[in-house]
């Protein structure tokens, strides 16, 4: 496992401060202790003991043969680097200071005591990160498998309002054809799991200019935003849903959809409501597949960003209380 700078840099400072703990209770001790131990002893400590040994076993253990052999080897070659370089640290003081002891037994049991702590707590540190690496990808491939799911049904019937109009108004065709790409464009080059609620709206709103050219005057759609929505990012294509819904549950009315995007003390607030028939107990119950209510609700927990609540108020009511995530 390969650690970043910055990574790096805390690691040699944490490998620094297990050697300033146990040294100032020493310096405690002598009272008045010599310059010259902080000036030679204290490097030679930090550099041959504490720091030294695990980088060099860092960089030995990204080798294929060490990186895959069994713990206990690695250990026991971590151990060995620790021994080599308590041996280098007692000779080098015995140059410097005449009356410096450290018997060889004393650096065997210093380099397995200090290797067994140290080589745990970088084998637990590895662990952690693999997992939150693992977690990651995780998460990333159960919201693309989401996405991948959304509006089935979009292509055909999108295709098939552009081709009837194109034997009734061409102009208004090549219209909602370029509304149909910017979609599709949208839908294809999304790269990061969260993008700016302005571009799902804008999304939105083209999808929606597709079903009013497919079903005419008989949907209204109402916008009040009274928030500033720069701050605001949220899953790819988690608003489609619910209009898709609206207009799929409701053909045969003169329906009307208001959406309104609010500021709130968690964040914002945005509501779609509909003059439609509304749910069905079921799915206010919480039987919601085929509705596309799920995706949305496990979408938002996948991120973090808030819930998704319905309830029926004259037609269908969604309401997602989103938490401000930049």
């Amino acid at each position: 496992m390969r650690l970043s700078k910055h990574h790096s840099f805390l690691i040699s400072l944490f490998l620094a401060f297990l050697y300033v703990l146990p040294a100032i209770s020493e310096w405690l001790k002598m009272g008045e202790p010599d310059e010259t131990l902080f000036i030679y002893s204290a490097p030679i400590w930090l550099t041959f003991f504490y720091i030294g040994p695990f980088w060099i076993y860092y960089f030995l253990q990204l080798l294929p043969t060490i990186n895959q052999s069994a713990i206990p080897l690695r250990f026991m070659l971590f151990c060995l680097i620790m021994w080599g370089g308590t041996n280098i640290v007692a000779e080098l003081h015995l140059l410097l200071f005449s009356q410096f002891a450290f018997p060889p037994f004393e650096r065997f049991y210093s380099a397995f005591l200090w290797g067994v702590f140290i080589f745990t707590l970088w084998e637990t540190y590895c662990l952690s990160l693999r997992y939150s690496h693992e977690k990651d990808l995780r998460e990333q491939a159960q919201l693309q498998n989401l996405t991948n799911q959304l509006n089935p049904h979009f292509l055909f019937n999108s295709l098939n309002t552009i081709s009837a109009l194109m034997a009734t108004d061409t102009q208004k065709a090549d219209s909602i054809l370029h509304s149909f790409s910017d979609i599709l464009r949208a839908s294809l080059d999304i790269k990061t799991p969260l993008i700016p609620l302005v571009q799902e709206i804008e999304t939105c709103k083209k999808y929606l200019s597709l079903e009013q050219a497919r079903f005419g005057d008989r949907i209204t759609v109402y916008w009040q935003i009274t928030a500033s929505l720069d701050a605001i990012n949220i899953p790819p294509l988690l608003l489609q849903p619910i209009f898709e819904n609206a207009i799929k549950h409701n053909k045969g009315f003169k329906l009307e959809i208001k959406v309104e995007i609010t500021p709130s003390p968690r964040g914002f607030d945005i509501s779609i409501r509909d003059n439609g028939k509304g749910f069905s107990q079921k799915v206010l119950d919480g039987q919601r597949n085929g509705h596309g209510l799920s995706l949305i609700e496990k979408r938002l927990a996948l991120h973090q960003l808030g819930e998704l609540n319905i309830k029926n108020d004259n037609g269908a009511s969604y309401q997602i209380a989103l938490e401000a995530k930049c």
